[in-house]
């Protein structure tokens, strides 16, 4: 026989290959029960989990969404004006026969917060079964007049609308028509306004509408709202606004250091009242001096007084 016959029969038997299949036979059989040992448990703790959940939900829903104990029963609606609780009710979306505890409050006061009449709403769950609601409503402080093109006519209408000092255009409900209308009687008119901006719910950024809206507040703070009502406020130059008076008198002021010009403007009229003489105009806009004129003798008796702006005639509330 050839030699490399019985080397090629050598490399052909490979005993210690079949004897390493042998012993790696059990060790994998083992890996396979662990997983599946494994995969057990797991299916275990899902479907107890799935259990605990599905219980707990249907004990969360008898026992507490449909108990009739915690069934809302009296809605305590409160506001700063003259929203009818009725209105605020409808704007929350909620109504006696609600679950207390399944209510959202916080969408609850998102809805009233996106009507552009309230300014912010406070809710409190008072238990066992009622809802509490407080509603700020915004305040006017300006009010403007502009020409529109009005519903199913073909001209334009005169409309007033009314700005809270935020910037918001607001028209009034029906309750509360009358009360801002008196209201209107002492707070300033502007014009110059474009009558574009002159959206209802909108907020108006125009850097001139908000530094009227900001000289406005700080007026009603100073001294000489005392003596003075604001009568109307003119944007129509864009670099700064012309006030008139309830004593006609007219200032012109720069859009920027109200407090500054306020006291400059304290200042001449304080003069004005030792010298026994009215104002007539004053630009404070000028920062290097005060330009200024007073009412000639001729025409001091004419021109309204300020008594008619007295503290008791302003009405700041609604």
């Amino acid at each position: 026989m050839w030699p490399f016959r019985k080397k090629k029969n050598k490399v052909f038997q490979q005993p210690d290959l079949l004897d390493l299949e042998g012993r790696i036979g059990p060790k994998r059989r083992q890996q396979v029960r662990h997983f599946c040992n494994a995969l057990g448990v797991t299916i275990a703790v899902v479907m107890a989990g799935w259990s605990l959940w599905w219980g707990s939900e249907a004990l969360y829903s008898q026992w507490v969404l449909k108990n009739e104990a915690l069934a809302l029963k009296r809605l305590d609606i409160r506001s700063n004006g003259l929203i009818p609780a009725a209105q605020i009710q409808k704007w929350a979306r909620v109504k006696e026969g609600d679950n207390l505890l399944a209510l959202d409050l916080s969408q609850i006061k998102r809805n009233l917060e996106l009507v552009p009449l309230v300014e912010h709403a406070g809710i409190e769950r008072l238990f066992p079964d009622t809802l509490r609601i407080f509603v700020a409503e915004r305040r006017p402080i300006a009010q403007v007049r502009a020409y529109q093109t009005t519903a199913g006519q073909t001209g334009m209408a005169p409309q007033l609308f009314y700005l809270d000092r935020d910037g918001y255009v607001l028209l009034p409900l029906e309750q509360q028509a009358e009360a801002w209308r008196r209201l209107g009687e002492s707070i300033p008119h502007i014009s110059g306004i474009n009558a574009d901006l002159l959206r209802p719910g909108r907020q108006i950024t125009a850097i001139e509408v908000r530094s009227a809206l900001e000289f406005i507040e700080r007026f009603k703070k100073s001294p000489l709202a005392r003596r003075e009502l604001l009568r109307n406020i003119d944007l129509s130059e864009k670099q700064a606004m012309r006030v008139s008076t309830s004593s006609g008198a007219e200032v012109s002021l720069a859009l920027q250091d109200f407090q500054g010009q306020l006291a400059r403007w304290r200042a001449v009229h304080d003069l004005g009242v030792q010298q026994r003489r009215e104002l007539a105009t004053l630009d404070l806009a000028i920062t290097n001096y005060v330009p200024l004129r007073w009412v000639v003798p001729e025409e001091q008796g004419k021109t309204n007084k300020p008594a008619a702006a007295t503290t008791a005639s302003r009405k700041r509330n609604v």
